[in-house]
């Protein structure tokens, strides 16, 4: 299944009820999912590193290749500016994003 489908889901309706924001993936496919206007469910982003499976590990077998291709665009949709509105309720969460943030940041 793609992470475009997924997105449309009960578990990821769960999660968004509580955070209002929910990346998921399948490791080659991302959709940001946020709210809209109205305060309902919206796709941010949506962000592909291969067409298939198939396609992003044998993407993977030459990770600097990659990481020129895709790696910048990669880290510039998953930024604080394209995750407005983005709750922080407690110190877990402000570490979990700031940990994730630096995380996009590491050259490979």
């Amino acid at each position: 299944m793609t992470a475009l489908g997924t997105a449309g889901g009960e578990q990821v309706s769960k999660y968004w009820k509580t955070y209002q924001l929910v990346l998921v993936t399948n490791f080659h496919d991302f959709v940001l999912v946020g709210k809209d206007d109205k305060g309902k469910p919206f796709n941010l982003e949506t962000y592909h590193l291969g067409t298939s499976d198939a396609d992003f590990w044998t993407r993977t077998l030459h990770p600097k290749d990659f990481q020129k291709e895709k790696g910048a665009t990669f880290s510039e949709i998953f930024t604080p500016h394209n995750a407005p509105g983005a709750p922080v309720s407690s110190p877990k969460d402000l570490a979990w994003f700031l940990a994730f943030t630096h995380v996009l940041q590491v050259p490979i």
